[in-house]
């Protein structure tokens, strides 16, 4: 990434995130909260639409950051201890497949958003290690699984203002609540097994952040250069610290 490039995508973007985000949360009960648990506590409240897309951007955006390295780096090739690249080669059959499919995913993906690496687990966690999975987000979305089933069907940035709060509810909450695959009906109690989504790893397919290097038709230049900087000892650490916990 270019030094223009890395100007926009992280000191530019990220400090106007931040910045709208301390406005959005002053003299509130989430002034002094973490992006993460903003983001999953606004995730299903569409009168805080604009604090979750700030919060869940700007933890994305620094989730993409961390996970890569300033110096190119080698994929894991699963020798003997090394159970991230082992784990990923059995879950993708090999580590080219898994590149392969993810760069793929990512050059696909038509708008902004960004393309994860997550290990799908079972709560309780006492089901092995989980799987991975590749997960695609759009815009400002999270795959934290506390998270899902967002109940916005209106973006609250459109919305009449000056209306009382008898009729902001009434416009904003789902009325039917009828069939199990209903994105507004009653999430099932007392089930016994709930996939847990954790993020290990990210790539932004938003615009700003390859377009200044790479130009309009470089996508897949930015993609391969990403691959080859990924910071694999971060994500082997966040690995371990999950399964010595199942």
């Amino acid at each position: 990434m270019s030094k223009e490039g890395f100007e926009i995508a992280w000191t530019q973007k990220q400090a106007a995130l931040v910045e709208r985000l301390n406005e959005l949360t002053e003299r509130t009960a989430e002034e002094n909260s973490s992006t993460k648990n903003i983001l999953i506590k606004t995730s299903r409240r569409p009168e805080h639409a604009s604090l979750f897309n700030h919060a869940s951007m700007a933890h994305n955006n620094y989730f993409f950051f961390e996970g890569i390295s300033p110096e190119p780096t080698k994929a894991p090739l699963g020798e003997a201890g090394d159970s991230l690249g082992r784990n990923l080669a059995e879950d993708f059959s090999s580590m080219e497949s898994l590149k392969l499919e993810f760069l793929a995913t990512g050059e696909a993906m038509f708008g902004p958003g960004f393309v994860w690496l997550v290990l799908q687990q079972q709560e309780p966690r006492t089901y092995g290690a989980g799987k991975f999975r590749i997960y695609t987000t759009y815009n400002a979305g999270t795959p934290y699984s506390e998270a899902h089933f967002r109940r916005q069907q209106h973006d609250m940035n459109n919305q009449a203002t000056g209306l009382s709060l008898d009729e902001h509810h009434r416009q904003t909450t789902p009325q039917n609540r009828v069939g199990s695959f209903n994105t507004s009906a009653p999430h099932p109690k007392g089930s016994e097994h709930v996939a847990l989504i954790t993020p290990l790893l990210c790539v932004s397919t938003w615009e700003h952040v390859w377009l200044p290097t790479w130009g309009v038709n470089g996508k897949r230049q930015y993609l391969e250069a990403w691959w080859d900087h990924i910071n694999w000892d971060r994500l082997r650490a966040s690995f371990s610290r999950l399964t010595s916990r199942s």
